[in-house]
Order: C-alpha cells, then sequence, then structure tokens
C-alpha cells in the first residue's frame, strides 16, 4: 500500500545526487531501531567527523556520540561462532535489562558464550555525581566513580588442541569429498575430560559450495542431531543387561531375521553364535535385535505376522538411554541446545534399529556425554566451557583473585552395576584392539591405551532424499585404564561407505594430538628458572 501511494510526481523529485543517497542510507539505519534504544548510524568515526557533530548537537535532538566496542579475536576464526556475538539489546528483553542497571543502547551478549555470562563480562560505567543549587545548576567539580571492566573468563578449552582439531576436520573432511563423497559438507569432534566435563576441543568444518571453502561450523555439534549408528551399542548392551533380558556371556545367533512388511534386518555379516562383547568388538545388529525383541516381549518366528508385542519397550529403552544423556540436554553452558529427534513408538522393527542407532537421532555433543559415562564407571557429568572466573585486571595477564570456579557437576549415575560396566568396557577395547575389532587396524602402533566404537547409519539425503548414503560416527577413550579424554567424531551424509575411514582417521589423529600436546615441554615461569640458577 505504501508503494502504490507513491506518486509519479514524487518519485521525480528524486536525483541521483549523491549527498540525497547519504540521506537515504542514513535514514534507512536510522529506521531499523525501536522505542527507547538507540541506533548506531556509524561507527569508527574519524576526529573531524566527531567534532562536527559534537559542535552541531543542539540541532540534532536525539543523536549523540558514545564510545564502541570492538571485538578482537586473537585466534583468528578459531571457535568464533562459539565465543557469540554482542548486539543491541533485545526488544522483548529490554524491560529486564533496564531492571540489572542497563542502559537502552548498550551491548551485551545475544548468543552463545557472550549470551551465557554476560552478567559475569558485564563491566560497571564511570559515574559522576553532582551537587547542585536549588535552580539545577551544579556547584562545583563532581564526585567520580570510575569504571570497571569485566571479569576474565578462563575457559577448559585447550587452544592448541582446539586448533589441531580445527585443522584435522577440515584436512580429513577434503580427502573424504576427493574419494567420492560429495555430499559430506560437515564433519564434527569433541574431546572432553571424561572426570570432570571439561570441554578440551570442541569444533565443526562445513564446506560452502557457494564460497568454495570450510568453514568454521562448531555450534552444529550442539544444535544439529543425526542417525548415530551403531556408536550407541554401549548403551544398547548395558540396557539389555538392566532389563535383565541377557547377562554376562549371554550367546545368540546372528542371521537374517525376516519379519512380513518389514526389510529383512540383518549385520553386515552373518556372525553365527556371538556373546555380549564379541557383539560389540564385531558390531552385531542383530545381537541388538535381539535384546530390543525381548525387551518387547516379542516371541519371533520367522516370516510370521500377527506376533503380539509389548510397545512399552520403546519406553524402556529410551529410559536407559536418556541416563547416558542420549536423547537428552546435556547441561552444556550454553543458552540453547537442541536434544535430537524423537521417533515415537512404531513398528517393531523401528524398535529394532532404535538398539542400533537408526531410529532416534543425537547431537554429537549427546554423544560425547554418552562415551565419557562409560568411560568414568557410570558418571554423567555436565560438559562445560567455563573453567575460572578471575577478577578483573588493571593490568596485562589475569588477576590472581578467582571469584568463581566451575565445579564438577555429577547430573546422575547410571544404575547399571560397575561388573556390568566392566563388561562393556571391555567390549569396546576389543573393539579397537582384539583381532576381529572393528576399528583395530586403524589404531595400530599408537604408544596409548584406547578403547571405542565405530558406527554406520543408513541415511537417505539429497534433493527429495534421493540419496543413499551413511553417517559415519565413532565413540572412544583413552588411556583405556584411567580415561583422561573422551571423543566423539561424526561425518554425515557420506554417499558410500566402502572403505571410508574418515570417522576412524579424525579420531586417531585427535588422540594422537592430546598425547603430544601432552608430553611437549611446557616453558618454565620466570620464577622456575630463578630456582634452577
Amino acid at each position: 500500500m505504501q508503494i502504490d501511494r507513491i506518486k509519479e510526481e514524487d518519485l521525480k523529485e528524486i536525483t541521483s545526487d549523491q549527498e540525497e543517497l547519504k540521506i537515504a542510507a542514513i535514514k534507512r539505519q536510522m529506521d531499523t531501531g525501536y522505542a527507547l534504544s538507540s541506533q548506531a548510524i556509524k561507527k569508527g568515526l574519524t576526529r573531524e567527523e566527531i567534532a562536527k557533530v559534537s559542535e552541531n548537537l543542539e540541532e540534532l535532538p536525539g543523536v549523540d556520540i558514545s564510545p564502541d566496542a570492538e571485538r578482537v579475536y586473537p585466534y583468528d576464526e578459531t571457535m568464533e561462532t562459539m565465543f557469540g556475538n554482542l548486539g543491541q539489546i533485545p526488544k522483548e528483553s529490554l524491560d529486564a535489562y533496564t531492571m540489572k542497571g542497563y542502559d537502552n543502547n548498550d551491548l551485551v551478549g545475544i548468543s552463545y558464550l557472550e549470551k551465557q555470562y554476560e552478567d559475569l563480562l558485564r563491566g560497571q560505567k564511570a559515574m559522576k555525581k553532582y551537587v547542585t543549587d536549588k535552580s539545577g545548576k551544579p556547584i562545583g567539580e563532581p564526585e567520580v566513580t570510575p569504571g570497571k571492566r569485566g571479569n576474565d573468563l578462563v575457559l577448559t578449552v585447550d587452544i592448541d588442541l582446539q586448533q589441531k582439531l580445527e585443522t584435522i576436520l577440515e584436512e580429513e573432511l577434503r580427502k573424504a569429498r576427493a574419494r567420492g563423497n560429495p555430499y559430506a559438507d560437515r564433519a564434527y569432534a569433541i574431546g572432553m575430560d571424561p572426570e570432570t566435563g571439561e570441554v578440551l576441543a570442541f569444533g565443526g568444518t562445513k564446506y560452502s559450495s557457494k564460497e568454495n571453502e570450510y568453514i568454521e561450523y562448531s555450534y552444529g555439534t550442539l544444535s544439529e542431531s543425526y542417525e548415530m549408528g551403531s556408536a550407541v551399542k554401549g548403551a544398547s548392551v548395558l540396557t539389555g543387561y538392566e532389563t535383565g533380558v541377557i547377562s554376562h556371556g549371554t550367546t545368540l545367533f546372528d542371521t537374517p531375521i525376516s519379519i512380513p512388511s518389514t526389510p529383512k534386518k540383518a549385520s553386515y555379516a552373518n556372525l553365527g553364535w556371538v556373546n555380549d562383547v564379541e557383539a560389540l568388538e564385531r558390531s552385531s545388529n542383530v545381537y541388538m535385535y535381539r535384546i530390543a525383541m525381548m525387551i518387547a516381549g516379542f516371541d519371533y518366528v520367522p516370516d510370521t505376522s500377527g506376533i503380539p508385542w509389548n510397545r512399552d519397550g520403546y519406553n524402556a529403552v529410551r529410559y536407559h538411554f536418556n541416563q547416558f544423556g542420549l536423547g537428552n540436554k546435556t547441561g552444556i553452558d550454553m543458552p540453547i541446545e537442541t536434544t535430537g529427534i524423537n521417533g515415537g513408538i512404531q513398528q517393531i522393527g523401528n524398535l529394532m534399529d532404535l538398539m542400533i542407532g537408526q531410529f532416534d537421532t543425537y547431537t554429537p555433543l549427546q554423544m560425547a556425554q554418552y562415551i565419557s559415562t562409560i568411560a568414568n564407571d557410570g558418571k554423567r557429568i555436565q560438559p562445560h566451557f567455563l573453567k575460572e572466573v578471575h577478577e578483573a585486571s588493571n593490568v596485562d595477564g589475569l588477576s590472581n583473585i578467582i571469584v568463581d570456579q566451575f565445579d564438577t557437576n555429577v547430573m546422575n549415575r547410571i544404575q547399571m552395576s560397575q561388573s556390568d560396566i566392566n563388561r562393556v568396557q571391555n567390549g569396546l577395547w576389543r573393539v579397537t584392539n582384539a583381532s576381529n575389532g572393528t576399528a583395530t587396524k586403524y589404531f595400530k602402533g599408537v604408544d596409548f591405551t584406547h578403547a571405542g566404537k565405530t558406527g554406520t547409519a543408513q541415511v537417505s539425503f539429497g534433493n527429495d532424499n534421493q540419496v543413499k548414503g551413511f553417517n559415519l560416527t565413532f565413540v572412544g577413550y583413552a588411556p583405556y585404564e584411567d580415561p583422561e579424554i573422551a571423543l566423539a567424531v561424526v561425518v554425515p551424509s557420506l554417499s558410500s561407505d566402502r572403505n571410508e575411514s574418515v570417522n576412524k582417521d579424525i579420531a586417531r589423529r585427535l588422540f594422537e594430538a592430546y598425547f603430544d600436546l601432552k608430553d611437549e615441554p611446557k616453558p618454565a615461569s620466570p620464577g622456575e628458572e630463578e630456582d634452577a640458577e
């Protein structure tokens, strides 16, 4: 309607004069704000511009000049998205910030760590207190209360490991695409301390076809979810123990399962009789299918329809998976994270798929918390970025005064017994060490002990889901006897998994980077050098 109301003679008044274009640009910028909030018209003013505007403020009602802050990233794009952004106070939050003493034109954290820890990062403005006479005119000089910058936050992230992780992700994603996987456009990896929940490295890499380059995409680790495949089988076996349908050493026959109106369900090969730890070592799908059928009371007879089964089996499986953080929020100190997609209650075949990680979806961060829970003997630990809060210092470097720190938070302990956990830990050790382990050949020659689980989920993607492909995953920890780091690696949307090792290659390189950095000699402090002399 506004456009229709513009008359031809109105348009003729507009010229191509540059000055008018400047005025239009300024007006457009001013109109993007909202009531009671100031809006930046131009940043980075020259001294001449500041002087010219200041001299004419009386003729410019509503216009002012104020200091601004500029963010500096000393490590370039490393974890840039996870730091978050500053911006104008959101309109819906204006009252809440005003009550805390903010001015309408203050910049605040609007995403990720900046938003999460706005209260800690916020400084105090300098204040001037005037004494006035009866007419309101100031008497003498004002009393000045100096300003103070915000606290210093120390993160858990090892910057050297973080930079290596981002390099590894890009290099291995490039290799996978070069091997004939054009749809593989992102890769994620997380390293965390399974005992404390400290996030040691946290990254994502995404290929942008528009820019033909790889960009930092770390927030996808907590905002995107995928079918993770067999990497969840540690939770599946522990669920079998806890529900009582299997015990240590239970053997089941791995052969294809035929259910009417359901595609044939099988492992990658007919494995024959396998027990619980062999099922993990060799990644038997059928073993997990049979656990699901027993939990649901499904008395399987080949090619027979109409067999009753208990739909509460879904609730039982998810109840136990949730204890590891699969399908739950991890509690990461971020303002937002997704929990993945719950597929609901459908057919018995879908329940079987749930047990091999091909029904519900999970985030890479949930997978890191899950494997950490197994690595640390059953404690689900809250992952976190914040390590310490230091009082602001007026000199370079950190203040020695710590005003707060993030304590390890055990969110829950899984219900499974320690002997059950030990049994699954042994199965995960066999995955990367035993002769039939699905990842053994990828970890030969390393000088640290390890355990883990590979995953391959069959998925559809591309336009209208016409492409059939795979998500490749890996979860693991090291050293096996006393874990220091737990890993989750997710590479979705590969069009072929034949001879594809990108998930294992990323995991091995990240493990090696962690232990190489750990073994590097640390530079001595000045005090230590003097003592040595």
